[in-house]
């Protein structure tokens, strides 16, 4: 027996504090997606559409080697 949870699709959007990003969070959680979300940092928009699913990380990942962290 699956759960929810277990057919809940989840994506990675980097840059998610920017428009390009920060809409297709927006455009993600709007169809059910989870999302791991980073940036260089956190905004109150971007936090406001996060919710227990979804994650954020502060990084640069043009940063060699950061994606170890994530």
């Amino acid at each position: 027996m699956t759960s929810d949870l277990d057919r809940t699709r989840v994506a990675l959007v980097t840059g998610a504090a920017g428009g390009i990003g920060r809409q297709t969070v927006c455009c993600l959680k709007r169809d059910g997606w989870a999302v791991g979300a980073t940036s260089l940092y956190a905004t109150d928009d971007l936090l406001e559409l996060l919710d227990e699913r979804d994650v954020f990380h502060a990084a640069d990942l043009t940063d060699t080697g950061v994606e170890d962290e994530i």
